[in-house]
C-alpha cells in the first residue's frame, strides 16, 4: 500500500517540497477601497509624469539630471501603484527595485554637498540679486 505525499497547506494540490520559484509571492489581498485609491494615485502620478516630461526634454545641459529625476519618480511610480492595485506583488517589487535608486538619487542630490544650500553658481529664485 502506497501513501500519498504530504501536501503543504499553502500549496494544496502539489506534493510537499515541489514549489516553483514563482510560488514564493502569492496574490496580495488588498481591500476594494485600497485598490481604487491606488488606481487614483497612479492616475495622479501619470499626470505629473506627463507634465514633467516637457521640462525634462527642454532642460539645459547642467540641469538635465534634476529634470529627468523629476520625470522618472512619478513615471516609475505608476506601474508600482497599478501592480499593487492589481494584487501582483512580484511586479510591484520589480517596480520598486527601479523606483528605489531613483528616490535615493534624488535624496542624495538634495541632501548632498550644495543640495540644501543651493548648487554652486545657481541663482536663487527669490531675494536680492
Amino acid at each position: 500500500m502506497t501513501t500519498a505525499p504530504r501536501v503543504h497547506p499553502c500549496f494544496t494540490g502539489r506534493p510537499y517540497g515541489t514549489r516553483r520559484p514563482t510560488d514564493r509571492f502569492g496574490p496580495v489581498d488588498i481591500p476594494s477601497v485600497g485598490r481604487w485609491f491606488l488606481l487614483a494615485v497612479a492616475a495622479v502620478q501619470l499626470v505629473h509624469a506627463v507634465r514633467a516630461l516637457r521640462p525634462a526634454l527642454r532642460a539645459a545641459p547642467g540641469e538635465r539630471v534634476d529634470a529627468w529625476l523629476t520625470f522618472a519618480d512619478p513615471a516609475v511610480g505608476v506601474p508600482v501603484a497599478v501592480a499593487l492595485a492589481a494584487g501582483d506583488l512580484t511586479a510591484a517589487l520589480c517596480g520598486t527595485a527601479v523606483l528605489g535608486p531613483v528616490l535615493i538619487w534624488q535624496l542624495l542630490r538634495r541632501v548632498g554637498p550644495g543640495g540644501l544650500r543651493g548648487r554652486p553658481g545657481a541663482r536663487p529664485e527669490c531675494g536680492p540679486r
